[in-house]
């Protein structure tokens, strides 16, 4: 998971760097709420 994780926080440095596109703020909520979902998951195995 720690992986995935580093994964997602270096891709998430990436689309803080593309400001000026609007979807990558789309993309970011997306990816977030998905993370939190994903550990919820795994919190309840």
């Amino acid at each position: 998971m720690s992986a995935t994780l580093s994964e997602w926080f270096s891709h998430k440095v990436r689309l803080k760097e593309d400001t000026s596109l609007p979807a990558s703020i789309l993309v970011n909520q997306a990816m977030f709420l998905a993370l939190v979902v994903m550990n919820r998951v795994v919190d309840t195995l």
